[in-house]
């Protein structure tokens, strides 16, 4: 029983790890925009709003986690379509469209039910993690 209970505590430690490394880049975009440093020569805005739709597009995976739910697939490849077409357009399109993506998401992800399986705490980091994540969108759009 005890075994349950270490194994659970393990993955929750893993998500959250995870989740808050995988904050850096978007963290490190925004700093550079906003102190007008490029990254390994690249522009700021292009490194965070491609990383921002990569992100993007792998957490609506998640809504595939509801297999039982053919709406959940197709909203999950809306969002993938939609963070790819962020890719195409200028910064000052894409980063209001993926922070809005992230929310959105995350509205879906309670409203399909997907938090009632995970381990406590998991629907807090989500929420934590998303709200960093759109805070960093707002802070590098006001840097445009």
């Amino acid at each position: 029983m005890k075994t349950k209970g270490v194994k659970a505590m393990a993955n929750i430690i893993n998500w959250r790890t995870l989740g808050y490394l995988g904050l850096i880049p978007f963290i490190a975009a925004a700093w550079a925009a906003t102190t007008n440093t490029s990254l390994l020569s690249l522009s700021p805005y292009q490194v965070f709003v491609a990383y921002s739709a990569c992100i993007l597009s792998f957490l609506a995976g998640t809504l595939w986690l509801k297999q039982t739910a053919q709406i959940a697939t197709i909203i999950s490849n809306l969002f993938t379509l939609v963070a790819f077409a962020c890719l195409l357009l200028p910064a000052q399109l894409a980063l209001p469209v993926l922070a809005s993506g992230f929310v959105l998401l995350l509205a879906s992800e309670f409203k399909m039910g997907l938090f009632t399986d995970k381990p406590l705490g998991y629907q807090l980091l989500r929420i934590v993690l998303t709200s960093i994540v759109v805070l960093c969108h707002i802070l590098i759009f006001s840097a445009l």
